[in-house]
C-alpha cells in the first residue's frame, strides 16, 4: 500500500515563504547583475545558495514534491518520506505475503509481494481464494477448515444408490457404504428407492408414500355376483377382492337378472333387464335395430353388426366388451410388451395387442432381461448383477455405476499381491496393477509383503515387525541325519529322541497365538518349529484347503502349543472358531544341522489316510546331500485314487482331492456319467467320464469330461494344474479316477483304483546337493487297472503334488525334481487320463553355479524340475 501524501496546500508553504522575502528580480542595488545578498540560481528552479541542496537540479528544491527515487528532493534531509510502498514476504510464492513480515520500499523486493493476507506463508496451498482441500487445512483463509468441501453422505445398506436420510454422515472424503442422494424409504430393501418402479407387491416401490398405485386394476363391488358390479363403488386393488367385479354398470346390484350384460329377447317384457333404458322395438337411434335387439339404443354407433374396438364399450352387443371379445378390430388396440420379472419394463421380443394393459404387460419395450427384475433402465448400475440399467454398459464400463457397490482396491506398485493402505480407489473388479489387500508395509519392494519369506536382509520382510526371523536355514538342533535305508520321518527318530522327527497331530482348536491338537500331545517342545496346514474341507467348504504356515514353538502345556508370534491363517471355511468338517494339521518340521542320504537311502513319510500324512518338511543348516539313488520322497503319498465298484452308471469312479473322497471311496451316489439322465456331473478328483477314469489333478481334480460320445472313443481328460506358482498355498495332488469292476476281465492288470496323487515336499538347507535323477519327488502315482464291459477302458492317473526347495547354494542333476502326473492306464483303446503336473517352486542364490533369474539358471532348474519351476526367489 503506498503511503498518504502530505497536502498540496503544507507542501507549497516553505515556497510561498522563501517567496515573500526574496527581492524582485531587477532590483540589482549595485552594478554586478546580482541581486544583493542572495546566490546565483544556476538550475533556474526559483531556489539558490544554501537553501537549494542539489542547484545544479531543477527537480530538487526546497518546493518540490518528494518522489520515491532515492532522493531528497524537497531538501528537508529526508529522503523518499511519505512515499514508500508496504511489501510483504512471500515465503511459499503463492502470491500472498505474510502480514507479520512488512518491508516499504519505493518497489518489490525480490520474494515480497503487495498482498499482505496469507494465514500460513508455508503452505503454497494455503491463501485468500485459494480452493478449500480437503486436507484438514484452512486452505482459503476463510478461517474455516474444509468449508467448501464437507459432503452429507447417507448409509446405503441396501446398495440401491439411495441412503438412509436419518443416517446422514458428514464427510469431505467417500464414506465406504454411503451415498450422496437420500430419500430411501426402506433402505433394507433394494426394490425400495425413489422413483422406483412400483410393483404389485404391497410396498410403497418408489417411496411417494402410496402403496402399489397405478399397478392395479380398479374393481367394482359386485353384490348379486353377475359380474358387474356399481360404478361409484370401488376399490384399487392387484388381484380380484371378494364380492367386487372387474366390469361397471349394474343398475339393480341385489338381483342378478339385471346387468348390462342380460338379454332381452322379450320385446313384451317392459323391464329393462340390461341397464341400457330402453325395452322396446323402437329403434331410438336410428341405427336399425331395435332397442331390445340394440345393446345401447341411444348410441347408432353401438348395434349388433357393428365391428367391436378399443373404446371401453360393448360395440357389437355381443355382451363382450374390449379385449374381452375375440372379435376385437386389433387395428384399433395398443401394442403392450410382457412384463414376466414385474419390474416395469416390458420385453420387446414379445408384443402383444389388447385396448388395455393385460395383467403382466406394460406399454414400455425397454427391458433388456424380462426374466430378471433386477435388471432394468429405472435401476441403478451394480457390481458383480450384470448390465442392471440396460444401457448396454456393465460394472466399471458404466460411468452411472454406484460405488456404494464396488469394492476398494489399493496400488500394488511392486507386484507382490499386496496393496499400499494409502492409495485406494473403487471398482467391481481389481483395475490393472491393483488388489485387495492393503497390508503391505512396503510397497516399493517386491520382497516384503505379510507372509513373505523372511531374508537375512535386515529388512521386516513378512510385515510382522520383526526383522530376519524364521531364517530358512533352521536352527541345526536336530543334529546330523545319515540315510542309508529308508528313514520315514512319520515313524523314525534321529539322535536321542524319544518320538519322531517329523511327527504330526490333528488340530482340534486354534487360539490367536496357540493351537490345541487331538492329543496326547508329545514329540514336540518349545524350540521345534511346525508346520500347520489344512489339507482338506468337506465338500462345499474348501474356502481354506492349503492355507498354511510356519510357527515357532514357545510353549507346550497339555495338549496345546503356544507360538512367537499371532496365527496369521484362517484355517475353518469362515474363521477359526470352527475347524468343523475341516482337516487340519500341525506337523514337527525337523532341523537338521546337516542331512547324508546314501545311494540307497530314503526320507519319506506317511501318507495321506483321510486324517492326515502326505507332508514331508525338514530344513538343514548347513548342507543336505542325495547321492545318485537316494531320494527325498513324497512320491504318491496325496489324495487316494478312486476306487472300484458295481454300478455300471458310475463306470469313472472319482478319485479323492480337497473336497473330500471321491464315488469310488464309498460306492457312493453317482457323479459321473449316468446314462439314465445322459449328463456328466461335476466331480472331485479324477473321474467324471463315462468309461475312463479321468486323471487327479493338483487341488481339486480334473473337470467333468465326455470320454465316450456314443460311438467313438475319446480320451479322458488329463488333469490340470491347480493354486499359484508361488505357492501361496500347499495341495496334496488329486488321485485318479478308478474304474468299474466290469463283467470280464480286461487286457491287463483288472479293475481297481486309480493312481494316488502326489504328496507335499518341503526342503531347505544352506547348500543342497543332488548327484542323480529322481532325487527330490512329489510325483502323482501311475495306474495299470482296467475293466471290460461292452468296451475296454482304464483308470486314470494321479496327480503330481506340491514341491518347494529353498537353498542358498543348489547342485541339481537332471530329472532331479519330479512332480509330475502319475501315467493312466494305456493298453486298451479307451485309456485313462493322465495326473495333472504339481506345483515346483525352487529359491536359490546360486542355482547350478548361476544366480536365480539369468538365462543359464532358468535353464538349469529347467532340466533338474518336472515340471519346470513356476516361481523362485532368492532364499
Amino acid at each position: 500500500m503506498r503511503r498518504a501524501l502530505a497536502p498540496l496546500a503544507l507542501l507549497l508553504l516553505p515556497s510561498l515563504a522563501l517567496t515573500a522575502c526574496r527581492t524582485p528580480k531587477g532590483a540589482d542595488q549595485g552594478q554586478d547583475g546580482l541581486i544583493d545578498g542572495s546566490a546565483e540560481d544556476a538550475d533556474g528552479d526559483g531556489f539558490s545558495g544554501a537553501e537549494d541542496c542539489a542547484e545544479g537540479d531543477a527537480s530538487v528544491n526546497p518546493g518540490a514534491p518528494e518522489r520515491c527515487d532515492g532522493i531528497d528532493n524537497d531538501c528537508d534531509g529526508e529522503v523518499d518520506e511519505g512515499v514508500l510502498d508496504a511489501f510483504f514476504i512471500d515465503a511459499d510464492e503463492d502470491g500472498f505475503g505474510d502480514p507479520a513480515a512488512l518491508v516499504e520500499a519505493c518497489s518489490p523486493p525480490a520474494g515480497a509481494v503487495t498482498a499482505g493476507t496469507d494465514c500460513d506463508d508455508a503452505d503454497p496451498n494455503v491463501y485468500p481464494s485459494a480452493a478449500e482441500l480437503c486436507d484438514g487445512l484452512d486452505n482459503d483463509c476463510d478461517g474455516v477448515v474444509d468449508d467448501d468441501e464437507v459432503v452429507a453422505w447417507y448409509i446405503d445398506a441396501d446398495g440401491d444408490g439411495f441412503g438412509d436420510p436419518a443416517a446422514e454422515l458428514l464427510s469431505c472424503a467417500p464414506v465406504e457404504g454411503a451415498v450422496i442422494v437420500a430419500g430411501d424409504c426402506d433402505d433394507t430393501s433394494a426394490e425400495v428407492y425413489p422413483e422406483g418402479p412400483e410393483r404389485c407387491d404391497e410396498r410403497d416401490n418408489d417411496c411417494d408414500g402410496l402403496v402399489d398405485e397405478d399397478v392395479g386394476a380398479t374393481w367394482y363391488e359386485d353384490k348379486d355376483g353377475d359380474g358387474y358390479g356399481l360404478a361409484d363403488r370401488t376399490v384399487a386393488a392387484c388381484a380380484a377382492p371378494v364380492g367386487y367385479a372387474l366390469l361397471a354398470g349394474d343398475c339393480d346390484d341385489l338381483d342378478a337378472a339385471f346387468n348390462p350384460g342380460a338379454a332381452e329377447d322379450d320385446c313384451a317384457d317392459p323391464t329393462d333387464y340390461n341397464c341400457d333404458g330402453s325395452v322396446t322395438f323402437a329403434d331410438f337411434d336410428g341405427d336399425g335395430f331395435a332397442a331390445c335387439q340394440d345393446c345401447d339404443d341411444a348410441d347408432p354407433a353401438t348395434r349388433p353388426d357393428a365391428v367391436e374396438v378399443c373404446n371401453g364399450g360393448d360395440d357389437d352387443c355381443d355382451g363382450l366388451v374390449d379385449d374381452a371379445d375375440p372379435s376385437l378390430d386389433l387395428a384399433t388396440a395398443s401394442t403392450f410388451y410382457d412384463d414376466d420379472d414385474s419390474d416395469g419394463y416390458g420385453d420387446l421380443g414379445d408384443p402383444l395387442q389388447a385396448c388395455r394393459a393385460p395383467v403382466g404387460a406394460v406399454a414400455d419395450a425397454t427391458d433388456c432381461d424380462d426374466r430378471d427384475p433386477t435388471r432394468s433402465p429405472g435401476l441403478v448400475e451394480r457390481c458383480g448383477g450384470g448390465d442392471e440399467d440396460c444401457d448396454g454398459l456393465i460394472d466399471d464400463a458404466d460411468p452411472s455405476l454406484s460405488l456404494s457397490t464396488a469394492s476398494a482396491w489399493h496400488r500394488d506398485a511392486d507386484a507382490d499381491l499386496y496393496g499400499d493402505a494409502a492409495d485406494v480407489i473403487r471398482a467391481c473388479a481389481a483395475p490393472l496393477g491393483r488388489v485387495a489387500d492393503d497390508q503391505d508395509c512396503d510397497d516399493a519392494s517386491p520382497w516384503i509383503y505379510p507372509g513373505a519369506p523372511e531374508r537375512p536382509d535386515g529388512e521386516d520382510n513378512d510385515c510382522d515387525g520383526l526383522g530376519d526371523e524364521d531364517l530358512h536355514l533352521g536352527t541345526g538342533d536336530d543334529g546330523d541325519l545319515v540315510v542309508g535305508g529308508v528313514f520315514d520321518l512319520s515313524t523314525d527318530a534321529s539322535g536321542s529322541r524319544a518320538h519322531p522327527d517329523g511327527i504330526s497331530f490333528p488340530v482340534a482348536s486354534i487360539g490367536a497365538a496357540s493351537l490345541t491338537v487331538d492329543g496326547p500331545l508329545e514329540g514336540i517342545a518349545a524350540g521345534d518349529e511346525v508346520l500347520i496346514i489344512n489339507l482338506q474341507g468337506a465338500p462345499g467348504r474348501t474356502a481354506a484347503v492349503g492355507r498354511y504356515e510356519l510357527q515357532a514353538v514357545t510353549g507346550v502345556s497339555g495338549d496345546t502349543l503356544g507360538f512367537a508370534r499371532p496365527l496369521a491363517g484362517v484355517y475353518g471355511e469362515a474363521s477359526n472358531a470352527d475347524l468343523s468338517d475341516q482337516i487340519v494339521v500341525v506337523v514337527r518340521v525337523p532341523n537338521y544341522n546337516t542331512v547324508s542320504v546314501g545311494a540307497a537311502g530314503v526320507i519319506t513319510t506317511g501318507a495321506w489316510d483321510g486324517l492326515g500324512g502326505g507332508v514331508l518338511a525338514l530344513r538343514a543348516q548347513s548342507t543336505l546331500q542325495i547321492a545318485a539313488g537316494g531320494s527325498i520322497s513324497a512320491a504318491a503319498l496325496g489324495y487316494a485314487g478312486g476306487g472300484t465298484g458295481p454300478s455300471y452308471n458310475c463306470d469313472s469312479y472319482q478319485g479323492e482331492s480337497t473336497p473330500g473322497p471321491g464315488d469310488g471311496a464309498a460306492f457312493g451316489t453317482c457323479a459321473a456319467y449316468n446314462e439314465t439322465y445322459g449328463l456328466w456331473a461335476a466331480n472331485a478328483g479324477g473321474g467324471g467320464a463315462h468309461i475312463c477314469g479321468g486323471g487327479g489333478a493338483y487341488g481339486p481334480g480334473a473337470t467333468a469330461t465326455d470320454s465316450w460320445n456314443g460311438g467313438a472313443a475319446t480320451a479322458a481328460q488329463a488333469g490340470v494344474a491347480y493354486g499359484s506358482a508361488d505357492l501361496a498355498r500347499l495341495y496334496l495332488g488329486s488321485g485318479g479316477g478308478g474304474v468299474w469292476q466290469g463283467t470280464t476281465a480286461c487286457v491287463g492288470t483288472g479293475p481297481g483304483p486309480g493312481g494316488d496323487g502326489g504328496g507335499l515336499l518341503l526342503v531347505s538347507a544352506g547348500a543342497l546337493t543332488a548327484s542323480g535323477p529322481a532325487a527330490l519327488l512329489a510325483d502323482g502315482g501311475s495306474t495299470t487297472h482296467c475293466a471290460k464291459g461292452t468296451w475296454e477302458y482304464g483308470a486314470g492317473g494321479g496327480a503330481g503334488g506340491s514341491l518347494w526347495i529353498i537353498a542358498d547354494t543348489l547342485s541339481l542333476a537332471g530329472g532331479a525334481v519330479d512332480a509330475a502326473g502319475g501315467s493312466g492306464e494305456k493298453r486298451n483303446v479307451r485309456r485313462g487320463g493322465d495326473g495333472g503336473v504339481g506345483r515346483v517352486r525352487i529359491d536359490c542364490g546360486s542355482c547350478n553355479g548361476a544366480p536365480l533369474g539369468t538365462t543359464a539358471a532358468t535353464a538349469a532348474l529347467a532340466t533338474a524340475a518336472d515340471p519346470d519351476p513356476g516361481f523362485g526367489l532368492a532364499p
